[in-house]
């Protein structure tokens, strides 16, 4: 698996992990649901372009980036 591949799979996990907690929030708040999805994707479609660096950032500090 090449470096891009793992990031786009990391950014899937966290997308899979996590998409239903944001989308549940925005709802609640009143953010119709058509909108809060489309809110949910654009946020992991940054995250994903951003994930190199960030990643990056984590490992230096201990963290993991996936």
């Amino acid at each position: 698996m090449n470096e891009r591949e793992q990031y786009d799979n990391e950014v899937i996990d966290l997308f899979r992990e996590h998409s239903h907690v944001m989308l549940g929030s925005l709802i609640r708040r009143g953010i119709p649901r058509q909108v809060a999805e489309e809110i949910v994707n654009d946020v992991f479609a940054a995250l994903r372009i951003r994930w190199h660096r960030l990643s990056l950032a984590l490992s230096r500090v201990g963290l993991s980036g996936s």
